[in-house]
Formats: C-alpha cells, sequence, structure tokens
C-alpha cells in the first residue's frame, strides 16, 4: 500500500511559543487530511460524527462525543463515514508528551468545553493569562486518569506476508454488512477454506470478531447521523435480529446500543448548545 506524501501543516500554531495552547473549533473540511504532522500535541474532542485516525497503519475509530490523543510529530491521517464531521482540537506541549489513545468522554470534559467557549480566547498564553493556562494544561494531563479508555481498533493483526490476507480484510470492511462466510471468502479470493483459515490464524485474527468489529463501528457511524431507529440499524450492518446486535454491541463496546445512545445524550458538547455572544473565544 502506497504511504501518502507526508504534509506539515503548520497553519493553527505558526508562531506558536511552546507557552501557548490553541484551540480550535474545526469543521470536516479542515479535520479531514491526507498523513500530515503537527508540532505541538493534539488533543481531538469529536462534537459531531465520527473520526478514524490512521496511524503507521494502526486506525483508531473514535466516536461522537469521545478524544483522541495524537503526540506531536507523529505522522497520521484523519478521515471520516459521516455527513457531518466537526471537532474542538487543543493543541498544547506536554511532558511527557501523550500517549495514542481514544477515550470516552464525561461531564467534566463537558464542562472544560463549556468553560473554553465561553471564557477563552483561542490563544492562551501563559504570560498573559496564566492561571486558565496553567488549569487547562493540568486537566489535559489528566484526561487519560479520569476518562476510560475507548478501544475499538480497526487493525487485526499482521503476518509476514500480510499483502496476502490485506485485500481480504479490505473486503470484509466494505461488505461487512452483508452475510459473510469463510468458505465464500476462500472461494472469492482463491484460497482452499482451511488455507485461508489457517492465513487468518497466522494473523492473529478471529474472523467473526473482525466482521463484528466493522458492524459494530458502521452501527456507531450511523448513530452518529441521528434520528435512525436502532432497530434499523441493526438489520442494515449486517445483523439478523435486534438482540444479536444489542449483544454483540456490548461485546464490543462494553454498553448496549440504548445506554451508548443515552450517555451521548447526556455528554452534549456545548458547541451545538451555546448561543454567540458579543465577546467570546473567537477573539485574538
Amino acid at each position: 500500500m502506497n504511504t501518502p506524501e507526508q504534509c506539515i501543516y503548520p497553519c493553527t500554531t505558526t508562531g506558536t511559543s511552546p507557552d501557548t495552547i490553541v484551540v480550535k473549533e474545526a469543521c470536516r473540511e479542515e479535520i479531514l487530511l491526507p498523513a500530515h504532522t503537527h508540532a505541538m500535541d493534539q488533543i481531538v474532542f469529536t462534537t459531531s460524527g465520527t473520526l478514524r485516525i490512521d496511524i503507521g497503519g494502526k486506525i483508531l475509530f473514535v466516536p461522537e462525543h469521545h478524544v483522541a490523543c495524537i503526540p506531536r510529530e507523529v505522522t497520521h491521517t484523519l478521515s471520516s463515514n459521516n455527513r457531518r464531521v466537526s471537532a474542538t482540537i487543543i493543541y498544547t506541549l506536554c511532558d511527557p508528551a501523550p500517549a495514542i489513545a481514544v477515550y470516552q468522554s464525561s461531564e467534566q470534559i463537558t464542562a472544560l468545553l463549556k468553560f473554553i467557549h465561553e471564557s477563552c480566547p483561542s490563544r492562551i498564553e501563559r504570560e498573559k493569562l496564566p492561571q486558565i493556562h496553567r488549569f487547562l494544561h493540568a486537566f489535559i494531563q489528566v484526561i487519560p486518569s479520569m476518562c476510560r479508555t475507548s478501544e475499538i481498533p480497526l487493525t487485526f493483526g499482521l503476518v509476514a506476508d500480510h499483502n496476502r490476507i490485506r485485500p481480504i480484510l479490505d473486503y470484509i470492511a466494505g461488505h461487512c454488512h452483508e452475510e459473510l462466510r469463510m468458505s465464500e471468502l476462500a472461494r472469492r479470493f482463491g484460497y482452499s477454506e482451511r488455507n485461508l483459515s489457517r492465513l487468518f490464524k497466522q494473523a492473529g485474527i478471529r474472523f467473526t470478531h473482525c466482521v463484528n468489529t466493522h458492524r459494530i463501528t458502521q452501527a456507531i457511524e450511523l448513530m452518529a447521523e441521528g434520528n435512525i431507529p436502532l432497530r434499523k440499524i441493526a438489520y442494515s450492518t449486517g445483523f439478523n435480529t435486534p438482540s444479536s446486535f444489542n449483544r454483540v454491541f456490548k461485546q464490543i463496546t462494553g454498553r448496549t446500543p440504548g445506554e451508548f445512545s443515552r450517555e451521548k445524550e447526556n455528554i452534549k458538547t456545548p458547541l451545538t448548545e451555546r448561543k454567540q455572544t458579543p465577546t467570546n473565544r473567537h477573539q485574538k
């Protein structure tokens, strides 16, 4: 697989000193970028839609109202299957740099975003706003200890000759809503069922788990579109019954679809609720 040319996107942090925290509200066009790096650590709060972050072939799935941490100087690509995508992005320099991870949001994160939107400029300099700078910097540092990790990996093990299995995994990702069987995949890609099963085993991939993870990821993307009944989502993502959808959803995410939806509603992002005021954080 060809690696896209790496780009550096310095526009957001141009001329920014290490003692400055930059806050940016980004829409789809500003988020979905080819392979690039930043000179600062990046904290992404998804306010609508979902994201997929590709870091060196490891793909992290970021549901709506979740937090992703991307360390500085790490090449990454952002993509999404949702029509509406927006995020609040914070650029700062943490010591140590944050680990690559995705976290579930919380009421505390919601309160932080509300505080940022109502009280902070887009660039928070330590010299001019020392108390706010110190508070935000400390808050960002403790996100890993105050939020639960959300792990829905879309990369399933690799073998030495992983190019043999990559087309099969790509096919599963694109057809997970269909009824997929190992025997049918073997015929399609020119393997015996026994040899294909061995290839999956060598790669450390459980076929059923792979299919189900892609289905649940697709379900979460549909849930982010809004107003689609869970029953319809269950059938459209390849499940035969809503009960099997509920069971697998909980296996993958730790929550039922209903619990996941209610949790999202309880953590409303201030970005979608706040009223514009004459003095707000867009002032430079």
